[in-house]
């Protein structure tokens, strides 16, 4: 296998992972594929646990946890999008981690930290919107410089927390700055949406109880004229124009009520 698709099998990997694309606990498909192909080539191995498996990265330090590394590159690339955060974790990739790398992800953490906290406190003073099948809430632009991939993280973090309704699927807005890094201004006027499963809903999705995110947020959002993005299973992401949020739910609950 030539370097690049020895460096893609790896960086796959990491990517399935860090997304928790598991079946009862292991990699499935695609995603095994890819990581077989890296554990063949000495760049990974995988343990086996009393429930699934723990997958390691071979770097020169020693072995790495994956998820504990695809977390780092989560850092970098969804907190430090506005501030050459992608372009470290390319380094980090195909370089390892280092000091300059170490610094910066603990500066990103600390923000995200302060970000993620205020909202909590938010969430749990009234501001999470419920509907009939669907627990919802907007960030607006109070995760500002962080990047917009921070709503999923932020849905992931808290997808089973308490104050969660276990039995709705759950839903997070956050509007979509105009502008890209290394790209420039772009009038986009859109606002993201990222939905999450508690482990109730996973397990009921799983054994076809409960509809797919892949199927229900794609097809709500196509109604609206929106885009989108990342759509799985259990975690989904799209777009749709600021000022239709609302009008998404209410697509969303008419499929579910259907």
């Amino acid at each position: 296998m030539d370097p690049i698709n020895r460096d893609l099998a790896y960086i796959a990997a990491i990517g399935a992972v860090g997304d928790e694309f598991f079946v009862d606990g292991c990699l499935a498909g695609e995603n095994r594929d890819a990581t077989m192909e890296a554990v063949q080539q000495g760049m990974m191995e995988i343990k086996k646990l009393e429930v699934g498996e723990r997958y390691f990265l071979n770097t020169d330090k020693g072995q790495v946890p994956c998820d504990e590394f695809g977390a780092y590159l989560d850092t970098l690339g969804a907190a430090g999008f506005y501030q050459n955060g992608p372009d470290m974790g390319v380094n980090v990739c195909l370089e390892g981690t280092s000091q300059k790398s170490d610094q910066m992800v603990e500066a990103l953490k600390s923000v995200q930290s302060k970000a993620f906290e205020e909202e909590i406190t938010k969430l749990k003073s009234g501001a999470l919107e419920k509907a009939p099948h669907i627990q919802w809430f907007h960030v607006k632009n109070r995760f500002s410089p962080m990047g917009v991939k921070m709503i999923g993280v932020f849905c992931d973090a808290i997808k089973n927390a308490e104050y969660i309704d276990p039995n709705l699927y759950l839903a997070g807005f956050q509007i979509i700055p105009d502008e890209i890094p290394g790209f420039g201004p772009i009038g986009m006027k859109d606002v993201k949406i990222s939905m999450r499963v508690s482990a109730h809903m996973e397990e009921k999705i799983r054994s076809g109880k409960a509809m797919g995110l892949d199927i229900l947020l794609p097809e709500a959002t196509g109604k609206l004229g929106g885009f989108s993005d990342a759509c799985h299973t259990l975690s989904a992401a799209t777009t749709v124009a600021i000022g239709k949020e609302e009008q998404l739910i209410e697509e969303m609950e008419k499929i579910l009520s259907e």
